[in-house]
């Protein structure tokens, strides 16, 4: 639990603003002590140029230095000060100059979220207020607006089902408009109707699969709603009506009649469009606004790092049923996969001594487990680099960039092939990375041997580690000659990974 008098701060540099939030430990909340929003365009730089001007980042590292003044000011210590940046920083070409230049001016590193990372940040602790009702819904909808893009999450049963990340954002959807508007297209509120629909034509299927009782919806537009709505909750209804009434007017005129500022009326009308496509897939009448910033979450990290890192394994079954999910859209077999992400687990469990590695490298383990075999729906030939390219373009939640990588390269060598820096994806790792690599790889190629028939011939296993020889002991009645044979192919790699030489026992023959 935090010290009740604890403070943290949180900077957000984001796309159209470089925020601050100031915040104590109040009991088990969070207490807002102070709250600064400096408006900043990085993200019409960003999208639009594909770079920041110099002057646009000398302005952004006044303000950061500017902050962290503030915050010392209040007695706030450099470690309990985060500073961020999102979607502009992410996508512009010189984001690597910018980020160094921040550091060099401001004596402050930034750390650059990537899109899902960040999204996982937001239904993270979305999912724990949500949770944290006494009648949290059994399945319900997550939404996270950006000005740079769009992220989804359906829950069911308290973990993350289905997730997409959408570069559709506010900001870049009002661009798109204004593209539009300059080719004189008289139905340009149809071509973007249109426009989104497309965008979400192949999502309609995943979450058409459960009956969703209730939509969340967060991000930095919500503020542009949330007093229009008294209780922070809208019906579809309310928004269509807006809808009609803000597309016949001009920005200037929004940002009169609701109270705006320019760079709000903006993104009001892409910002509506959003939310009436949002309510349509979900198939509900109404949403709920949610007030979740990163620097909400970030703050929560640093006042409570305990209960964060509690939140943070919960989180973890998530990914898996993310995973699990995926690999249903591959038509996998789901008996074999289970079998194999059993038996790997075990082995894993039971070598820790050996490997050395913690729970985060076990869930590595388990979801390339779960997807090592996805890619026979496309083709049977070479289905381990299919398997590992698919598990690159799919947006399983709770995972980098990094991370999804170490996971599909685990999937990738399950098979016969041999990790080396010829191939383009383990390349591309760390040295510790191509380590973790081989060393699960290794393990998921012994639990991927018994069950080669995929008959589930093997249910338990059973290990003896003796020196630097490793029995697995199994009692089946079945004939496993297939399982033996693959067993003692597929460990040659294992012994010279680990150094230790492995024997399948059947004691059902001794």
């Amino acid at each position: 639990m935090a010290d009740k008098y604890k403070i943290a701060a949180s900077i957000d540099v984001g796309s159209s603003a470089v925020r601050m939030k100031i915040a104590q430990a109040a009991g088990n909340s969070m207490e807002q002590v102070d709250n600064f929003e400096y408006p900043l365009n990085l993200g019409k730089e960003s999208f639009n140029n594909n770079k920041i001007q110099f002057s646009t980042m000398q302005a952004c590292c006044d303000i950061i230095n500017k902050y962290y003044d503030q915050a010392h000011q209040l007695g706030i210590s450099g470690n309990d000060i985060t500073l961020t940046g999102t979607t502009a920083l992410r996508e512009a070409q010189n984001s690597g100059y910018i980020c160094d230049q921040i550091m060099v001016k401001t004596g402050h590193k930034i750390a650059v979220l990537e899109d899902g990372e960040e999204k996982t940040y937001i239904f993270r602790h979305m999912m724990h207020r949500i949770e944290k009702k006494m009648n949290s819904p059994k399945c319900y909808m997550m939404a996270y607006i950006g000005t740079g893009g769009l992220g989804i999450a359906v829950c069911v049963n308290s973990r993350v089902f289905y997730s997409q990340n959408i570069r559709i954002g506010s900001l870049k959807l009002n661009e798109t408009i204004g593209d539009m508007a300059e080719m004189g297209d008289a139905n340009i509120l149809d071509a973007v109707k249109e426009y989104i629909d497309a965008t979400f034509d192949q999502i309609h299927e995943q979450i058409d699969k459960h009956k969703i009782s209730q939509l969340f919806i967060t991000g930095k537009s919500v503020s542009l709603l949330s007093h229009l709505f008294p209780g922070n909750k809208f019906e579809k209804k309310e928004i269509v009506k807006l809808y009609k009434t803000v597309s016949a007017i001009q920005p200037s005129q929004i940002a009169e009649k609701f109270s705006l500022s320019s760079e709000q009326a903006d993104i009001f009308l892409p910002t509506l469009a959003l939310y009436d496509k949002l309510l349509n897939i979900s198939k509900t009448s109404s949403a709920n606004i949610m007030e979740v910033s990163l620097c909400d979450v970030m703050l929560y990290k640093s006042l409570f790092p305990t209960k964060y890192k509690q939140m943070k394994v919960d989180f973890e079954r998530s990914s898996v049923t993310n995973a699990q999910a995926v690999a249903q859209q591959y038509r996998y077999d789901k008996a074999h996969a289970e079998s194999v992400e059993k038996f790997a687990l075990t082995i894993f469990d039971n070598l820790k001594k050996i490997h050395g590695f913690s729970r985060k490298e076990r869930l590595y383990l388990e979801v390339a487990s779960i997807l090592h075999d996805i890619g026979k729906f496309v083709n049977l030939k070479a289905h381990n680099r299919i398997s590992a390219d698919i598990i690159i373009d799919s947006a399983i939640i709770g995972f980098t960039e990094e991370e999804i990588a170490i996971i599909a390269n685990i999937a990738r060598y399950h098979s016969m092939d041999i990790p080396t820096d010829l191939h383009r994806k383990y390349n591309s790792l760390s040295s510790s990375n191509k380590t973790i690599v081989s060393k699960l790889s290794a393990i998921l190629r012994l639990a991927d041997a018994l069950d080669r028939s995929h008959l589930q011939k093997i249910k338990t296993i059973r290990l003896e580690l003796e020196g630097n020889r490793l029995n697995i002991i199994v009692c089946s009645k079945k004939d496993i000659l297939l399982e033996q044979w693959t067993f003692k192919m597929k460990s040659m790699f294992f012994e010279e990974v680990f150094g230790i030489k492995c024997a399948l026992v059947n004691t059902q023959n001794s």
